[in-house]
């Protein structure tokens, strides 16, 4: 799920948390929503205000909640020139690009001042992938990396016209901002989803139907499941058709495909009820 939003309005609740120091001025004088009222575009809003705010002109946050699935999830919100992310994806860039590579690796920020080119990347190719970010006037930033469980990751990039590097004014004001807001952004996102699952029925799966979903997409059959569960094969099967009935989907793909983002963002549900056994912890990204 790719998620541009294009027009900023209001701004959101984290500017509320941070208080009167995180906020621009303009921003003091708005309603942020109530807890668990985010939407993507109440992100974008108050993304855009706090980056203006530090000074700086672009952002983009990124999170995979899918990452070892057929058709991640991701999730994408951001103000980047159009020209650079045509070209961005056209390429590939994702491949090679060092701040994906960091933020996949590592957990600290970095700044851009930092990177160099990936040994298992051309000369060729890196100088063209650089001419393009300095035409987006995307050749200053620093990216907070973004982790958590099943696979889960992200970024947050802010990138502005002046040079960044941990030898500016107000490098640790950005860093220290800039991890609580990623941490922030991440758990909104998660809401937002559980908010969606909401409105297509998947909260009103019971917890052994949540069971049987979660085996059925590491490729049990109704037979194993049955044995893993200590229940028997015509109850699995029972709690599967229930699960098309309240997902509205005609089969199990259909059912495993539309819980899965769900399942993921139901982080209590996994801990207790299967994610380590699953072996859903383990799961990898696809790139």
């Amino acid at each position: 799920m790719d998620k541009k939003i294009t027009n900023p309005g209001e701004s959101g609740a984290f500017l509320a948390a941070m208080g009167e120091a995180g906020r621009p001025a303009e921003a003091q004088e708005r309603t942020p929503p109530g807890e668990g009222q985010e939407t993507f575009e109440s992100i974008y809003n108050m993304l855009d205000a706090w980056v203006r705010d530090l000074g700086l002109s672009h952002f983009m946050f990124r999170l995979s909640l899918n990452p070892a699935g057929d058709s991640p999830n991701v999730v994408l919100i951001h103000n980047y020139p159009e020209r650079w992310t045509q070209f961005y994806r056209s390429k590939l860039h994702y491949r090679i690009d060092p701040i994906v590579r960091h933020c996949r690796e590592a957990t600290s920020p970095i700044f851009w001042d930092e990177v160099r080119r990936p040994d298992n990347v051309s000369q060729a190719d890196y100088t063209q992938f650089l001419r393009e970010a300095i035409l987006a006037d995307l050749v200053n930033g620093v990216s907070f990396p973004l982790h958590g469980p099943i696979g889960e990751w992200g970024l947050l990039n802010l990138n502005g016209p002046v040079p960044l590097s941990r030898t500016h004014p107000e490098a640790g004001r950005i860093c220290t901002m800039g991890k609580i807001f990623s941490a922030y952004l991440q758990d909104a996102t998660r809401q937002i989803i559980r908010n969606q699952a909401s409105k297509l029925g998947y909260n009103n799966l019971t917890e052994r139907q949540k069971e049987c979903l979660l085996w059925t997409i590491e490729g049990k059959t109704a037979w194993e499941v049955s044995r893993i569960l200590g229940i028997s094969e015509r109850t699995v099967v029972y709690h599967i058709q229930n699960c098309f009935d309240v997902l509205n989907v005609n089969n199990r793909t259909q059912a495993a495909a539309r819980a899965y983002s769900y399942l993921q963002a139901d982080l209590g549900f996994l801990n207790e009820n299967g994610g380590r056994k699953a072996g859903i912890l383990e799961y990898k990204g696809t790139g």
